[in-house]
């Protein structure tokens, strides 16, 4: 018997293995702290278009954020709150004013559950959290030239941003 239900353990732990290998979700990652965000450090943000943003942090950091849905809130409200997928204490908030508030402090990275969740004066619940797709560093330049153009265009001057590295000489 004792065989038997070990035999039934290895069966069901190789099943488990092949059905997570084919399962069509990103896997979590983690990522380095240099690549994240600090929601109480936002600065300033700036609304591309309904399934983008970009940020800017204390430390003159700079960020692309995509969401992985249309938020059409996102710039009709004065407030984002920034949900980190880790931390369960609450999301972290900060007006277009700059000024703070929620609970959360938690690093924004662009990982599973990260969320922006866009509200006017009170939140009361009834907000739907924006996914975070992807986020990647940028530098002051593309976060400045961005509120330069049309939205399209600032799409495709965001997407053809070469991966960001601290210290490296402007282009």
């Amino acid at each position: 018997a004792w065989s038997g239900a070990l035999a039934f353990g290895i069966a069901a732990l190789a099943v488990a293995g092949v059905s997570s290998a084919q399962d069509p979700r990103p896997p979590s990652r983690i990522s380095p702290v240099g690549d994240c965000l600090v929601s109480r450090n936002v600065t300033a943000w700036g609304v591309v278009d309904d399934r983008r943003l970009v940020v800017r942090s204390l430390g003159q950091r700079y960020f692309d954020i995509q969401l992985s849905h249309a938020c059409r809130d996102l710039s009709r409200r004065s407030q984002l709150l920034f949900r980190d997928g880790s931390d369960f204490s609450g999301p972290g908030s900060v007006s277009r004013s700059g000024r703070r508030g929620g609970g959360g402090d938690g690093r924004i990275c662009g990982d599973i559950g990260d969320a922006i969740i866009p509200v006017s004066g009170r939140r009361n619940g009834s907000e739907r959290p924006c996914d975070i797709r992807s986020m990647q560093r940028i530098d002051a330049a593309t976060f400045d030239r961005v509120f330069e153009v049309d939205p399209a265009t600032a799409n495709q001057l965001l997407d053809a941003v070469p991966p960001f590295v601290p210290g490296a000489p402007a282009n």
